[in-house]
Parts: structure tokens; sequence; C-alpha cells
């Protein structure tokens, strides 16, 4: 897990103290030493770690904050369902470019992952997702007067997933960072918000297009989704701890710092420069406020290493194949159900029946996977998740009464809860928690990619065939092929635990977490 936030106004919100002098001080400070400054030796120095996870306290409020964003963006996105219904009726032409609007915005709000990822370690999570906030407010109100289809791919597609991106990926590193052993439970509780969002949002939508028209319910959305910016606001950052350690001076002479800057011997000056070099990382000098000793911090924003590692390449793969599967089925039930020969107002009881039953699964596999006997057993649990979304796809096309479309819509959307809830957990159970912010962010890129590919070739599919049924079977064979991964998956991490212990006797819990 990254250090969040040892940036100085960030630092100061916590006491209300001065932030520069909370951490460098200031030279004209008449203060006298404290009794710690007069006691620490000339090899002694203070250090500022990571802090632990609040594992309760404020990370509620951070939870409600994950929350709140889901039903905003997460069920403004699923809403799409029945876009695509006015942008057909208004414009008509290809299913796959309308199509495509849609997974164009959730392709950039997970792909753009990466870039907010960086962003949240250089600048922090609570700024990011304010400005994204601002940013998705801007998208929405353009969306609101599209002359073509072209338009709304820049407007609703490309801006919107921006800035849905700087609001998603950074509520899930904050969630992470404040949450260590109850993080299946505080993530289930988070992204239940996806299955609010889903359940209110179509009715809401649709409420407003039946009393002031699309442009109207565009610009009502947008006002609805810049309260985002209050979700985070509660994003507080975790105060950084102070740790007195003990340094060698013979490797670099650490003296006074005056304006930020190393006051100090030509050999310590060298040393200073490299430390501030590097194409992944950043160095920021930390000084104490009852000390006159300097420490160089260094923090990565990118961690390509990653893609070296086969547990975090194949989790990544089942989870884009997986994403790529489900996120159609959102755009395309609606239609399918008004090509069946019931009314838009069906279809969007569909989309809240799937959103209801997608909270239950998230909220209940979040508690169910934290309890301690199941804990150990969770990635064998999860390996089902797909196989089952599969058929589940499978059947949608088979029904032909309203009763038989909710009924497998609220089982389709329990498995979607349940495997949506738990990919930050899982994430951190296969690579660890200090890499969290860096693989979450590229995980939301493989996922992205999942969403650009998934619905387009669904649209593709239904122009070809002029029937919907053909792209439900499609998006079940893929949701299978997510599950054979994540079963080699296991079937190699087993094989590289097995490796490691002739050769070590143990394996490298860093490396390749343990699959017991």
């Amino acid at each position: 897990m990254e250090l969040e936030n040892l940036d100085w106004q960030e630092a100061e919100e916590h006491d209300g103290t001065s932030a520069e002098s909370q951490f460098l001080g200031k030279e004209q400070s008449e203060a006298p030493p404290s009794e710690d400054s007069a006691k620490l030796e000339p090899h002694m120095m203070y250090k500022y770690e990571q802090a632990k996870p609040r594992d309760g306290g404020w990370g509620w409020f951070v939870v409600v904050g994950c929350a709140v964003m889901h039903v905003l963006q997460v069920g403004t996105e699923r809403t799409f369902g029945l876009v695509y219904l006015e942008i057909e009726d208004m414009f008509g032409g290809s299913s796959a470019l309308t199509a495509w609007i849609g997974s164009i915005l959730t392709a950039f709000r997970m792909g753009f992952g990466p870039v907010a990822s960086i962003l949240c370690n250089k600048f922090g999570c609570r700024r990011v997702v304010m400005i994204g906030s601002v940013v998705v407010l801007i998208a929405l109100i353009l969306s609101a007067v599209p002359p073509n289809k072209v338009y709304l791919v820049f407007t609703w597609g490309v801006l919107f997933g921006i800035g849905g991106a700087l609001v998603y990926t950074p509520s899930f590193i904050a969630v992470g960072q404040n949450f260590d052993k109850r993080r299946a439970i505080a993530n289930g509780i988070s992204t239940a918000g996806a299955g609010v969002g889903q359940f209110a949002m179509p009715q809401i939508y649709r409420l407003c297009l039946n009393s002031y028209g699309y442009m109207g319910s565009m610009l009502i959305v947008a006002a609805l989704s810049f309260n985002m910016l209050n979700c985070g606001a509660l994003y507080r950052p975790l105060k950084p701890v102070r740790k007195l350690v003990e340094v060698e001076l013979a490797d670099i002479e650490l003296q006074n710092l005056k304006d930020g800057k190393l006051e100090d011997s030509k050999d310590g000056k060298e040393e200073a420069k490299k430390r501030k070099k590097g194409c992944c990382g950043r160095t920021k000098v930390v000084k104490d406020k009852n000390d006159n000793k300097a420490l160089a911090v260094k923090k990565k924003l990118f961690n390509p290493e990653l893609f070296k590692e086969p547990n975090f390449v194949l989790f990544a793969f089942c989870v884009g194949l997986t994403t790529m599967s489900y996120i159609p089925t959102t755009t395309f039930l609606p239609a399918l159900a008004v090509q069946r020969g019931f009314t838009k107002t069906d279809g969007s009881i569909l989309l809240s029946v799937i959103g209801a039953s997608d909270m239950v699964g998230r909220l209940s596999c979040g508690f169910v996977f934290d309890q301690k006997k199941v804990r150990s057993a969770r990635r064998y649990i999860y390996c089902a998740t797909p196989f089952i979304l599969s058929f589940f796809m499978c059947m949608i096309p088979q029904c032909q009464s309203l009763s038989h479309f909710i009924a497998l819509c609220v089982f389709y959307g329990i498995s979607v809860g349940m495997f949506v809830s738990q990919i930050a957990s899982l994430l951190a159970d296969w690579c660890g928690k200090e890499k969290l912010a860096s693989a979450l962010g590229l995980l939301m890129w493989f996922r992205g990619t999942g969403v650009l590919v998934g619905p387009t070739i669904g649209g593709l599919i239904k122009d070809a065939t002029k029937s919907y049924n053909q792209t439900f079977y499609f998006q079940a064979a893929v949701a299978f092929l997510g599950g054979l991964v994540y079963v080699l998956l296991l079937i190699v991490m087993r094989a590289l635990k097995k490796r490691q212990k002739e050769k070590n006797g143990g394996m490298d819990p860093e490396a390749y977490p343990a699959v017991d």
C-alpha cells in the first residue's frame, strides 16, 4: 500500500497545525527544542512511514463516500440501456455505433485507471475525485444537446469516461488504504452502491424522460452526479507515522535545511541528486519539526513489475474477459425486451431488478468472504462466479414472459454482485496490499479493454443477425473463457508454490501469495 499524501496541505488537515511547520519546520521559528530533540543522537533521525489502515473509525465514512459514488457514477452508466433506446429513436443507424457510445464511457472509466492511480499517488485521492466530479458535470451537460451519435461518443463516451475514472479508481484505492482485516466487508458495502444506483437511477431517468424529455433528464442526472464532489471530500488522507531510526551518516552527510533544499557536503549533494532521479518515482525531503535532519522518501507512482507476476497477469485477464461478458447485458437487455414485445418501462424494471439483486449479492458476499473460516477459501469460491454468469447469460434469450425475465435477472444480478464486489479484495490477496494502488489502476485498464470490445462486438452481431439472442450467447462464451483463465491461475500458483518449497523450503508470500 502506497504512502498517501506527504503533501503539506493534505497533512495540515489532520490537526490544524501549519503544514510547513509540521513536516519541515521554519528556520525563523523561536520555539524551544523539545526534550526528544535534545536527546536525539547525531546518528538518529525521525522518519515518516506509511500509516496503518484505520479498519474502522473515519474509514467507514470513506466507505459511505465510495458507496454514494457507486450510486451516482455506476448507476448513471447502467441507465445506458434506456439512453440506447432514445438515441436509436432520435438518430437511427447502426446499433454497433450506438452501443459503442456506452462502451467508450465504461472503457475510459476503467482504462484511464492507471493514470488516475498515478494522480492519486501524487496528489491524493481527495483532490483527484473532486476534480473528476467537475469533469463529469461538464460531460453530462454537453451530452444534453447532441447533434449526432459521433458527438455523444466524445461527450458521453470520452469526457464522461475520463471524469468517471478520476472518481472511480481513487474511491477503491481510498477504501483499500483504510481497511485491512475488514477489507472484504468494506468493499462489499461500498460496491453495493452500484446495485442501489442500478435499481434507482433507471426509474429516475425514465420518470425524467416522461416529464422533461431527453435534454431535461440529462441535465437532472448531471446535477445529481455532481454530488460526487462531496464523496471526494470524505476521503481524508491517512496521517503519516513518525518513527525514530538509525542512519549511516558515512553514506550521506545531512545537515540543515534551507528553503526545502539540502545544505550539505559535496558528497551529500551528489547523493541527493541520485535520489531525485528515476522515471517511475519521485523524491521528497521530509524534516521533523523538532530536528534539523532530513530524510528522502521515494514513492513509486507506477509499478511495471506487476506484468512479470503471473498472479496479477492471469487474474487481470480473468477479470477483463468476465467484464467483457457481463457489461453488455445492461445495454442490450431493455432492447431485447422491446424486441420481444414488452414496453420500455418493462425494460427499465428489468434493469432495476438486476440492480437490487446486485446489491444483495455484493453485501452478502462481502459478509461471507470476511468470515475466518471462509477467508482462506474465497479464492476457490470466487472461481465459480464466471461460470455461474455464463449459465444465466445463456438462459436470458430463452425467456418469453416478463416473469421469466425477472426471475433470471434476480439470479444474474446476484452473480454479478458476487463477482464485482470482491475484485479489489482478491487483488490484494494475490498481489499484496503494498501494490494495491498500482495493481488496481492496471486492472482497470484490462476491465476497460473488455468493456470497449464487448458491447461493440455484441452490436455487430445484432446488426448481422437482426437479433439479440446471439449477442447473449457470445457473452456467455466469453464469461466461460474467463472462468477457465481463473482455473489456470489457481493451477499455476499451486505449481509455483510447490517449486518454491522445493528450492527454499518455503514460499515468498510477496512474490507468490500462498494458495491454501
